[in-house]
């Protein structure tokens, strides 16, 4: 699996992790968003999840078939990604933040 994907997988499993230590289905919605998010980008290099109150469709439907509800998940955020680079930002106007850049991914996050 390509290092951008895992990276953009885990940023999300450990935003669940951070906030909601009682969900026990963390790594297996991990594999599945990872795999979700390469099924995804091998039709459409450029690609977005995102949440506001609620999260978007594709995030909520593997939340759900991994039994964590989607009120779960941090309100207002971004996330943008090809296989060059992965960014997020937390909060309407917050400069995104690189995840992941030309094979070369950023330590905080």
């Amino acid at each position: 699996m390509k290092e951008y994907i895992k990276v953009a997988a885990k940023w999300w499993a450990d935003g669940l992790r951070n906030l909601h230590c009682g969900i026990c289905n963390i790594d297996l919605f991990e594999t599945s968003l990872a795999q979700a998010i390469e099924k995804e980008t091998s039709r459409c290099p450029y690609f977005s999840i995102t949440t506001d109150t609620y999260p978007c469709a594709f995030l909520t439907d593997i939340a759900k078939s991994c039994g964590i509800s989607p009120r779960a998940f941090p309100w207002k955020v971004i996330m943008n990604f090809n296989r060059e680079r992965v960014s997020v930002s937390c909060g309407y106007g917050v400069k995104p933040e690189v995840l992941y850049n030309n094979n070369s991914k950023t330590e905080a996050y």
